[in-house]
């Protein structure tokens, strides 16, 4: 299941000249991202080792060469011959108890393993990355609404205190004046420093900073609506499960090849020739060929305790392999539970703080125009325009909330990828 990702706006421009929206800093963290390109170079490494292992399937041949100089001295007479000598042997392993084929099944699986750790590792690295995306959004907007208090603030200790040379108003207003202004102030500092944290985090993960403007991305549509529907599909393709599984399998071949290994003997066709030649001195000219074919048997019959202790450990292996499945199985149900939960927490809220900031903004002119009245005094107002900007703050960190847990839980299920497209 792949799901569509909607954006309010498609690109945004960054300082290398190129606009950017969070589908390019997606792609863009994927392919340079340095824990990614340690991990895709694991991946690599893990299929190196499973073509060595299919070697074992194939004729091993080599050759040799070799080419000398010897001087004699006898009874006054020199001899100087230049010996040469050629060889090819050929081994092909007809039986082994199944070990190479065990082996090579083992690390075909460990294979599996480290590409469905490298997509897991993909999706927390997105869910980093996105997370940092929308904690930049976040910052931003609320260094503008606390901006936006301050410049009201200013203003209205402007108005209070022509007021109270006019001697409508008392010191107690102005001073109340200042000091939500003084702490407004305090806020667009707090909010100033947010700003370059999240910067900064966001640089850590892309690798540098993508410049105004960002865009905000609106909640994934399709997602599921019940629990048992997320954990069915997590269940099913979650690559923290995948990895795990495909472990258990390589751990289960390396069993059966430690014990072909011990029990069974080796047996391989081998095959030779050679050519020695003798140029030179008293043998000159002197020219020796041998060919020959036949069948090598191996049979292990005492190794110390060595091949039953090899046994033993990777029994013990591959039982620790079913614990970690189940470990992470678990793992997987509990954090996708826990995505669920916050996930419609998340949406819920929003709802509800949109909702509060509407009625907020509604109050607050109605304050306002009350005070113009003079119906209202300083402190309502000061308080009315406090409570305009926690409304403000509290609707913008509830869409941070729902955005980023919309992504968390397509992470829970295995399924936050790229989009497929987007307005």
């Amino acid at each position: 299941m792949r799901y569509l990702f909607l954006f309010l706006l498609p690109f945004t421009s960054i300082h290398y000249g190129y606009s950017m929206s969070l589908t390019d800093a997606m792609e863009q963290v994927l392919t340079s991202n340095p824990n990614l390109k340690a991990g895709k170079a694991a991946v690599e490494q893990a299929r190196a080792r499973a073509d060595q292992d299919f070697s074992g399937f194939l004729p091993q041949v080599t050759g040799t060469a070799g080419y000398g100089y010897n001087k004699t001295e006898q009874s006054g007479t020199e001899s100087i011959n230049h010996p040469r000598s050629y060889a090819l042997n050929v081994e092909q392993t007809l039986f082994n108890g199944g070990r190479v084929a065990h082996s090579y099944r083992a690390e075909k699986s460990a294979y599996r393993a480290q590409q469905a750790s490298y997509e897991d590792q993909q999706q927390q690295v997105l869910l980093e990355l996105i997370t940092a995306y929308v904690n930049v959004l976040l910052a931003k907007d609320v260094e503008s609404q606390n901006a936006s208090l301050v410049n009201v603030l200013e203003t209205q200790l402007k108005a209070t205190e022509a007021r109270f040379e006019q001697g409508v108003l008392t010191k107690t207003d102005v001073k109340q004046a200042q000091a939500r202004l003084a702490a407004a102030k305090a806020g667009l500092t707090q909010a100033q420093g947010q700003i370059r944290l999240s910067r900064n985090a966001l640089v850590n993960v892309l690798g540098f900073f993508p410049e105004t403007p960002l865009t905000w991305p609106t909640i994934p549509a399709g997602l599921p609506s019940s629990t048992a529907t997320a954990e069915a599909i997590a269940l099913n393709q979650h690559p923290t499960l995948q990895s795990a599984l495909a472990l258990l399998k390589a751990r289960q071949y390396t069993v059966k090849a430690a014990r072909g290994g011990a029990y069974f003997p080796d047996i391989s066709a081998v095959a030779s020739l050679s050519r020695n030649e003798d140029q030179g001195g008293f043998l000159s000219g002197q020219t020796q060929e041998q060919q020959s074919v036949g069948l090598e048997l191996t049979m292990p019959l005492y190794a110390g305790g060595r091949d039953s202790a090899v046994i033993r450990e990777t029994i013990e292996a591959r039982t620790e392999a079913e614990e970690l499945y189940e470990a992470a199985k678990r793992d997987v149900l509990q954090e996708l539970v826990d995505a669920m939960q916050t996930y419609q927490t998340a949406t819920a809220t929003f709802s509800s703080f949109e909702q509060a900031f509407e009625a907020t903004k509604l109050a607050t002119e109605g304050v306002k125009r009350e005070h113009e009245l003079g119906e209202r005094s300083v402190l309502d107002m000061l308080d009315a325009e406090q409570e305009l900007l926690d409304a403000q703050v509290n609707q913008t960190t509830a869409k941070r909330d729902a955005v980023v847990s919309a992504y968390r839980l397509l992470a829970a299920m295995g399924e936050l990828t790229l989009p497929v497209a987007e307005n």
